[in-house]
């Protein structure tokens, strides 16, 4: 999209050249205000149906039991959540049905609906749907929202290519979401057929070659525990010739740890929360936090079989 201070954005279709105008957002949309109650044929839209950020429907809404009232749209407007605008709520329909709630029900006005659902989306619409004050249940301002300059394609081809763009991305987003789902079942059921239950010496499946029974360990025996929260205490640093860990941490990017500057070997160690969420120490500075214990395998059992067994037996530590 283009900034305040430019006419033109800085990526283009090809084919496109000419400068982009200012137009009131009043101008290029219409609030739609027909009251109507839902209904099997008018579904329902409520805010709880809707993924935020996602504009995607969490379930089948054609199955409510309930009927209400609210503003009725035709699949040829896009729907703002104006409570709470930074819930970003928004769906761009393409069935019709009834907004019920705090939705705004836009109808576009010489400008193509996919890249008005686009517009929504935007920082510069964002900031300004979200400059409400003093309330604990904030509601984008009509008044101010409809009379905000937003610069806009005079070509509306344009606008179409920029809306069908968007679609293809999210629509990849979402196959891959249906992937990653997909491995993580796939992933369960893994974990419960190639560990052995309670009280069983062999898992349901093996891989080829393997035949001998599973022995029971206790985890001490496999692992020392470095730290486990509060200040980094360098006397319980371990150092059995090789596995030399400093501290450990908990970050946006996952569970890591970090190693002594003078060492420059990869520790295998295995990180615990204190949920029991299991991850692995990577080679890698980062800030302490104490909500995460760091063990040192000692044992000759590989640290990723360890780590999983740890996760798969639901081990918590206190």
């Amino acid at each position: 999209m283009v900034t305040d201070k430019s006419k033109k954005p800085e990526l283009r279709f090809k084919g496109f050249s000419d400068d982009w105008e200012q137009r009131k957002f009043g101008d290029i949309v219409q609030r739609r205000s027909t009251v109507q109650q839902s209904s099997h044929d008018l579904p329902g839209v409520e805010y709880e149906d809707v993924v935020s950020e996602s504009g995607i429907l969490n379930k089948n809404i054609r199955d409510k039991e309930t009927n209400k009232n609210g503003i009725l749209f035709d699949g040829n407007q896009v729907l703002y959540g104006k409570l709470r605008p930074y819930l970003h709520n928004w769906l761009n329909p393409d069935f019709k049905g009834v907004a019920v709630g705090d939705w705004w029900v836009l109808q576009p006005i010489d400008v193509d609906k996919d890249f008005l659902y686009r517009l929504l989306q935007t920082q510069r619409f964002d900031d300004v749907a979200n400059q409400s004050s003093g309330s604990k249940m904030p509601r984008a301002d009509w008044n101010l929202v409809s009379n905000t300059n937003f610069m806009i394609p005079n070509d509306l081809e344009e606008q179409s290519k920029i809306g069908q763009y968007f679609l293809r991305l999210d629509n990849l987003i979402t196959l891959h979401q249906r992937k990653c789902e997909n491995l993580k079942i796939i992933k369960k059921s893994m974990l419960d057929n190639l560990f052995p239950k309670n009280g069983e010496k062999i898992p349901r499946w093996r891989f080829k070659g393997f035949n001998d029974d599973w022995e029971q360990c206790k985890l001490g025996d496999e692992a020392l525990e470095i730290l486990a929260g509060g200040d980094v205490d360098k006397s319980r640093l371990v150092e059995n010739g090789k596995y030399p860990v400093i501290a450990n941490a908990l970050t946006d990017d996952g569970i890591v740890g970090y190693y002594e500057d003078n060492f420059r070997v990869k520790a295998p160690a295995v990180t615990v929360t204190g949920r029991g969420d299991v991850g692995h120490a990577q080679a890698r500075k980062v800030n302490f936090t104490p909500v995460v214990r760091l063990l040192s395998v000692t044992s000759n059992h590989d640290v990723d079989f360890l780590a999983e067994a740890i996760n798969q037996n639901n081990v918590v530590l206190e």
